[in-house]
């Protein structure tokens, strides 16, 4: 087992211990067996996809288990009440402030910022009918199968059928990509909690003053955001 993906299993552990969750609680959550739960946490199985995804709606903060960083409680209240396409469209108008300021500046702070949301260019390319996440970076990075697939460590037909959407991602597949392209797992999984802690902690590592002032700027477009998310991404359910 890769040593990163083990350091995402601790995490979890850790988070379902501070969270008072008994093994036989967050498996029940999950839909799973508390054998196969066990097994997972102990990396000698995967998570599935569908378990990913019932994780979210559980106290666990998969932000926190993949990333290793947790955002504090200043603007989360305003974020966790807007919907995953919401949170999008925040974190699209936040990738383009950095990108302007991170060319200004590539060695600084917003360069180092702008690098950590490039995957925002993926999303943009998932907005086009057929195309998902696996799609969007090999075609956005120039990739052939074959390098995708060896980055992955699965074979081509794995990646096609990823690709596809015939494969969805495991556990630790979620955090390949995490690992090799910084897209956080709550995009694929679609996990709106998660991606409100993605952007409380973008605001965060802005400083306190421009992190504030950006929080503002969106507060402030909040009414006509329903309308533009409608017309500019077209997300799949």
């Amino acid at each position: 087992m890769n040593m990163d993906y083990e350091n995402v299993l601790q995490r979890l552990k850790e988070e379902r211990v501070r969270n008072n969750l008994s093994q036989r609680q967050i498996s029940y959550q999950m839909h799973m067996m508390q054998s196969h739960y066990s097994k997972a946490e102990l990396g000698k199985k995967r998570f599935t996809f569908y378990e990913m995804q019932c994780l979210t709606n559980t106290e666990i903060d998969i932000q926190y288990m993949y990333t290793g960083l947790r955002s504090t409680k200043k603007y989360r209240e305003f974020f966790e009440g807007c919907t995953f396409e919401e949170i999008i469209c925040y974190i699209s108008i936040f990738y383009s402030m950095a990108a302007c300021l991170g060319r200004e500046n590539s060695a600084g702070k917003w360069g180092k910022i702008y690098k950590r949301i490039e995957y925002m260019k993926f999303i943009f390319m998932t907005g086009r009918e057929n195309d998902n996440i696996f799609f969007a970076i090999r075609q956005q990075l120039a990739y052939t199968q074959h390098k995708m697939a060896e980055l992955l460590g699965v074979d081509i037909k794995k990646l096609r059928e990823l690709e596809n959407g015939r494969v969805l991602p495991d556990s630790e597949m979620l955090w390949k990509i995490y690992d090799l392209f910084h897209v956080p797992p709550s995009i694929i999984l679609r996990d709106g909690k998660g991606l409100a802690q993605e952007l409380c902690l973008l605001l965060e590592i802005s400083g306190e003053e421009e992190g504030e002032a950006i929080f503002a700027y969106l507060q402030a477009g909040q009414k006509c955001l329903g309308e533009i998310c409608e017309k500019d991404f077209n997300f799949r359910r």
